[in-house]
């Protein structure tokens, strides 16, 4: 069948992603094709995460559908981050989605598909495979089975184990969620000599508060204030799935992600053994290159996407730490997209 047979555009395949406004372009029954299709990638096990968008159960009810229908096993994580997601397809050895849309106002969502790597296929490398086999499918196949699986505790001792006794001193954080998944991955925060207070907390799809793009300055106003009037140390927001974030110091003054990254980068730096690989986007401020190399580290530019950070940081042993102008920061310690938290000290520059 066409892919006009069942009403799909084909805009929705993105480079990195499947995306669109929900449910003109994005819709239960594309999802179901989606799922039917995904099999084209030799896919025989997948886990799947979602965030709280309005849309979100209800395309992965059709998504799961989707694939039983086509003979693979759904283990259904719940409502997880993305690098939740990411970390759990490295740990298990298995291909992961995650239904959302991101950064992407509420009308939006959509779906990102994750290897074993925990690298989110690209559209040449997986979605193009996808989009062209929509409707082609055996419809006498063997059905999938699906079976739920709670991951959050063993990625909470994951955390608790790397990072716990890391801070010589009580830090006091605002985490802006963004009413996104974030607070999934702090349940843990307090046991890290951090005295945390989240805003936007609870999962909303409709983000009453302001918009999850971290980007967007007047997003981070709320955050701002609160630094200032808890006297914190440092504030931190994520977009809707939170594997972007954003900062703003102890004055309630936004950080530049060029700025943050350096001095995220300046602290690994400190720690490795050996002269260490920083992989920079094209599109971050001279500084940062400059900086890293008279501290003793290399940097290599890369071109925008997220997924081509994580394979280098994968395949070259001096690549420790990647960053975008987006806010997706990579350390190669967590499998590229889990976040780290460094000794930071925003004063530095």
């Amino acid at each position: 069948m066409l892919l006009v047979i069942i009403g799909m555009s084909m805009t929705i395949f993105k480079e990195y992603d499947v995306r669109g406004i929900y449910p003109s372009e994005i819709n239960e029954k594309i999802f179901y094709e989606i799922g039917r299709a995904i099999k084209i990638l030799g896919v025989s096990v997948i886990a799947i995460g979602r965030d709280g968008r309005l849309s979100s159960d209800s395309l992965f009810e059709h998504l799961t559908r989707g694939l039983i229908d086509s003979g693979v096993d759904v283990i259904d994580l719940g409502k997880v981050t993305s690098p939740i997601l990411s970390f759990y397809c490295v740990k298990k050895k298995t291909f992961g989605a995650m239904i959302t849309a991101s950064h992407n106002p509420k009308e939006y969502n959509g779906v990102k598909i994750i290897d074993k790597k925990g690298i989110q296929l690209s559209y040449n490398e997986g979605l193009n495979k996808i989009e062209k086999s929509i409707g082609k499918y055996d419809k006498n196949s063997h059905k999938g089975k699906l079976r739920k699986q709670d991951f959050i505790g063993e990625y909470h001792k994951y955390i608790l184990k790397k990072f716990r006794g890391k801070f010589d001193r009580k830090l006091r954080v605002i985490f802006d969620c963004s009413n996104g998944v974030g607070f999934i991955a702090l349940n843990v925060i307090e046991s890290l000599n951090i005295e945390s207070f989240v805003i936007n907390k609870k999962m909303d799809g409709r983000f009453p508060n302001h918009s999850s793009d971290q980007t967007k300055k007047e997003n981070l106003a709320q955050l701002k204030r609160e630094v200032k009037f808890r006297r914190a140390d440092i504030g931190v927001m994520f977009d809707g799935d939170a594997d972007r974030c954003a900062f703003v110091d102890e004055k309630g003054k936004i950080v530049p992600i060029d700025i943050a990254f350096l001095l995220m980068a300046l602290a690994e730096i400190r720690r490795a053994k050996t002269k260490p690989l920083v992989l920079c986007d094209l599109r971050l401020s001279k500084i940062v290159n400059e900086e890293i190399k008279l501290a003793g580290g290399a940097t290599k530019t890369m071109r925008v996407g997220n997924p081509f950070y994580k394979k280098e940081l994968h395949k070259n042993p001096k690549a420790i730490l990647a960053g975008e102008f987006s806010g997706h920061i990579m350390f190669k310690e967590n499998y590229g997209p889990t976040i780290r938290f460094s000794k930071i000290n925003f004063n530095y520059i």
